[in-house]
């Protein structure tokens, strides 16, 4: 048993010299392998990009030059707007207010981004007696137009109301837009 514990102690102590560690070997870089197309169920195709495919390239920043504002097509000019507005319109002349507004909410939903819609549209609810909502057509048509004309007569239409209302900063703010 002393020979056994003997050279147990003998290996514990050979075992316990220090040695150089083995050093970490320097990994390959990885070669591209191949990527073959593989299909799915449903039969679609999926090709996979190898790596080295993909690179990383610094381009020029072109800046295009500035184009004159594009005049958008606000719908105007369907012929199934046209005819309605002119419906519409007749209808308000002839002073027959219930047929006009629905024909010019119909010419409205035709064209949306329209300001002649919301010119007449704001004129009947004018005539109506509908103030608020005179002043805040007016004003969507303003936003939307960009004819002098039609512009100048939704402004009318926001100095009337504001009339009205005797809203003197609306009055001011129409007068100055009228000028």
């Amino acid at each position: 048993m002393k020979i056994q514990l003997g050279s147990i102690l003998m290996l514990l102590l050979v075992g316990c010299t220090t040695t150089t560690p083995p050093q970490p070997q320097p990994k390959p870089a990885p070669t591209p392998v191949a990527v073959q197309p593989t299909t799915n169920k449903n039969g679609v195709t999926i090709t996979p990009y190898n790596v080295g495919e993909i690179k990383r390239e610094s381009r020029p920043i072109v800046v295009a030059p500035k184009q004159q504002p594009q005049q958008h097509n606000d719908g105007s000019t369907l012929p199934a707007f046209k005819s309605t507005l002119a419906q519409a319109q007749q209808a308000f002349k002839q002073n027959n207010l219930d047929r006009a507004e629905q024909l010019g909410l119909q010419a409205q939903r035709l064209a949306p981004q329209s300001a002649e819609g919301y010119l007449l549209l704001s004129q009947i609810a004018l005539q109506k007696n509908k103030l608020p909502q005179a002043k805040s057509l007016a004003n969507r048509g303003i936003s939307l137009s960009s004819d002098a004309g039609i512009k100048k007569q939704l402004w009318q239409v926001v100095l009337r109301t504001a009339q009205l209302q005797n809203d003197t900063a609306t009055i001011q703010k129409a007068q100055s837009a009228l000028n």
